[in-house]
């Protein structure tokens, strides 16, 4: 899945995002990545394509890059994310 597919997948695939929530563990415990997905696909609606399960497994991705990143400090102050998006 390429960045430029993104868009596409948001607008149509944002109501199932919303039934199917990003599991939050209690702090310092986080369940395998595999584990994970199962347990969203497991909640996912019976007639999920699988363009959402791959979408929902890319969020779940996301986020938990995201969390590991910030728990290391490997984060932007609003100041200089201000600049980067100046330069798009």
């Amino acid at each position: 899945m390429d960045a430029q597919d993104l868009p596409l997948f948001r607008s149509s695939r944002k109501s199932m995002l919303n039934s199917v929530p990003i599991e939050k563990k209690k702090e310092g415990t986080m369940e395998s990545l595999k584990q994970e997905a199962v347990n969203a696909i497991s909640k996912m609606n019976d007639a999920a394509e699988i363009d959402d399960i791959m979408y929902r497994l890319y969020v779940i991705d996301k986020v938990r890059k995201g969390r590991e990143a910030a728990e290391r400090g490997d984060t932007v102050s609003t100041e200089e994310l201000r600049k980067e998006i100046e330069t798009w």
